[in-house]
């Protein structure tokens, strides 16, 4: 059995959510409390353990006792070989920068955007077809006829077109939200490069972020996270609400300076008062006037 060891973002119940949840349960409710002598004393107590606590009660999510449902489960499983049996036509390649393979000598050309730093396929061989297949979903890439010569370049009929068309649409619908310029097309490929494999999640974050928001505020948001190598969409987002309060502020301030008297006052002079009067209240003219 080949095991790849393939880094998740945490908490992804898609990917790692489950077994997060059971070396957690483990990890704080039975090896926090012990003192380790050696593996085989450890994983005993281990099993000793399951089979009294979480293996033995009800399961709070289906309601029922673990040991006695594997007990029913486990005479339907396969068990796993101890020899792996792999087809003797299914061959694994690097692919090229390029977007190529080499097989006998011969270069077949890929889709675009295929090429990954360390992307391996599958490669099978079906009579005088070649076929490439995607390593984790075992997906078809592509089909070539095998080439008896050498040396040679085989082409796809269509190599424009992207094995992801839905990505690249996105990240065109980005790139035209951000107005085209050379520093968004910075910010996009330097997330691409840093955030490969995230890059859908990362262009819609960015999509969300800028939608109805003044160009502006855009290219400032944009300035701003080059100039400090904030490559993330996550940051960028928060330069966006920043720069996007400012100039609220701005107007606001704006408005106020030009136009400080309602229209209705604006033409209203309030009378004015001769000091005498006040001067007769508290005493005479004389008293005060020389």
């Amino acid at each position: 059995m080949k095991f790849k060891i393939r880094l998740c973002r945490p908490y992804d119940p898609e990917s790692k959510g489950k077994i997060e949840a059971v070396v957690k349960y483990v990890k704080n409710n039975f090896a926090k409390h012990r003192i380790f002598e050696d593996i085989d004393s450890f994983n005993k107590s281990c099993l000793e353990w399951l089979d009294r606590t979480g293996n033995a009660n009800v399961h709070g999510t289906i309601k029922r006792i673990p040991k006695e449902v594997f007990a029913l489960e486990k005479q339907h499983l396969i068990p796993v070989s101890p020899k792996q049996n792999s087809p003797k036509n299914i061959l694994t390649y690097v692919v090229r920068k390029d977007n190529t393979l080499l097989y006998k000598q011969n270069r077949y050309q890929l889709p675009k955007g295929t090429y990954e730093p360390g992307k391996k396929v599958n490669v099978v061989i079906e009579g005088e077809f070649i076929k490439v297949l995607d390593i984790e979903k075992n997906n078809l890439i592509v089909k070539h006829r095998i080439s008896n010569e050498r040396g040679k370049l085989i082409k796809l009929s269509h190599p424009e077109r992207d094995r992801n068309t839905e990505l690249d649409k996105l990240y065109d619908d980005v790139f035209r939200l951000l107005g085209f310029s050379e520093e968004a097309k910075i910010l996009l490929d330097e997330i691409r490069k840093e955030k490969a494999r995230y890059f859908r999640d990362q262009l819609s974050l960015l999509k969300k972020a800028v939608e109805g928001i003044d160009a502006d505020v855009i290219n400032k948001a944009l300035m701003y996270c080059l100039e400090r190598r904030m490559y993330s969409a996550t940051l960028f987002k928060e330069a966006v609400e920043y720069f996007n309060l400012k100039e609220k502020e701005k107007i606001g301030t704006e408005k106020q300076k030009t136009n400080p008297i309602p229209e209705k006052y604006k033409n209203v002079k309030p009378d004015i008062r001769s000091i005498e009067e006040y001067c007769k209240i508290i005493g005479g003219i004389g008293q005060w006037i020389r």
